[in-house]
């Protein structure tokens, strides 16, 4: 099973060598995540997607609480947990 890194990891390798596909990952991020790993993210999950600049640098922290198994099979996965029927 890939990780989230691995993920983000494929995303930005695809992005840094195909133009149309970076330009959809910052227009619409669920559809490239589904074009690019066949994984569908609920649209009440927050997905957001920036491109650095020269002139810019974005930092993200990761979440302070302990999230549980199913919370990380959904971040990883992209999977729906009973939580966002």
């Amino acid at each position: 099973m890939e990780t989230r890194r691995d993920v983000q990891e494929r995303l930005i390798n695809r992005a840094a060598r195909d133009e149309a596909f970076r330009k959809l990952l910052l227009e619409d991020p669920y559809e490239a995540v589904r074009e690019e790993t066949g994984v569908t993210i609920p649209p009440d999950y927050s997905l957001e997607v920036h491109e650095e600049g020269f002139a810019s640098f974005h930092l993200v922290l990761p979440a302070t609480e302990h999230l549980s198994e199913a919370d990380l099979a959904v971040i990883a996965g992209g999977q729906q947990s009973e939580a966002s029927y």
